[in-house]
């Protein structure tokens, strides 16, 4: 009588072990493949012939005013609707990268490999002076931390990625 209740207990124990560790890697690789389509999405909306677009008209503009030692607020007032567009555009397409990554929406190795060569080049261009000069200026605005945790996490890790390819 013994062996039979030794039998049902380890059975049972069994089956809700297996139920756990099936519910867990099936919970995990929901929220791996959530991340990998969202990484995906990100990578195609900046690669879309509007965003395209955008990068260019951004870069002549901001190559035009960053000499000013210009804030975010300072080029959104000195600009019109239509060149402040692209620019917001892409500081809201960073600050959606850095969210994303806050709160654990993304293929972290995926985001680095497609866009850390992209805001290296931005930072050092012109996000890091704006940056500074809009903190200097005590502005509120959310893109200043977007690109600071950004700077934290993405900026250069391209360098990292590559060493180990090569």
């Amino acid at each position: 009588m013994m062996e039979i209740l030794s039998a049902i207990i380890g059975a049972l124990i069994g089956s809700i072990t297996s139920a756990f560790f099936t519910l867990y890697y099936s919970l995990w690789e929901q929220k791996r493949r959530r991340q990998l389509e969202t990484t995906m999405s990100l990578y195609q909306e900046f690669h879309s012939s509007n965003m395209i677009n955008n990068r260019i008209k951004t870069d002549s503009l901001l190559k035009q005013k960053i000499t000013n030692n210009i804030s975010y607020m300072e080029l959104y007032d000195e600009l019109s609707i239509e060149d402040w567009l692209p620019i917001s555009s892409l500081l809201h397409f960073f600050e959606k990268i850095s969210t994303y990554h806050e709160n654990g929406y993304l293929d972290n190795k995926l985001v680095k490999a497609f866009f850390s060569t992209y805001f290296s080049y931005y930072y050092d261009t012109f996000l890091k002076k704006m940056n500074e000069i809009s903190k200097q200026k005590s502005e509120k605005e959310h893109i200043i931390l977007a690109v600071d945790e950004l700077s934290g996490w993405l900026y250069n890790s391209n360098e990292k990625i590559y060493s180990k390819i090569k």
